[in-house]
């Protein structure tokens, strides 16, 4: 095995004004990232990696998905807030199949709290999520 130079493996993150879904293998969720301490998803996309920042909607939805799954995010389009009249958010669809894969259970949820922890450092906001 070759040596890599650390720095430089970044991956390229999803623009979901010109890519509407991504499909691949969850590879890795940071935690705590940027200026706004952010999720951000590392997803393989034949053969590249893939940065999917964390949303309200992502991250309640990335719950159940285990890093090795593979996992498909679609942009289902900007949804009017149910309970902020005048206001959107963007929502998405998650699917995922995780059969075979073992070990960690929830990307998010043993690893970083989860969302739903009162310990976590970006809760959900319920008016954000769709019921």
């Amino acid at each position: 095995m070759g040596y890599k130079e650390a720095g430089t493996q970044s991956s390229r993150t999803v623009d979901w004004e010109k890519e509407k879904e991504i499909e691949g293998v969850l590879l890795q969720v940071k935690e705590d990232v940027g200026e706004n301490h952010s999720r951000l998803y590392i997803i393989e996309v034949e053969g590249e990696k893939v940065s999917v920042w964390g949303t309200t909607v992502i991250d309640a939805k990335m719950l159940e998905v285990k890093v090795g799954a593979k996992v498909k995010i679609t942009f289902n389009g900007l949804k009017d807030s149910p309970k902020r009249k005048g206001k959107q958010y963007r929502d998405f669809i998650v699917m995922f199949d995780d059969e075979g894969v073992e070990g960690q259970t929830d990307a998010i949820d043993k690893t970083f709290g989860g969302p739903y922890n009162d310990d976590s450092p970006t809760p959900i906001n319920d008016d954000e999520v769709p019921q």
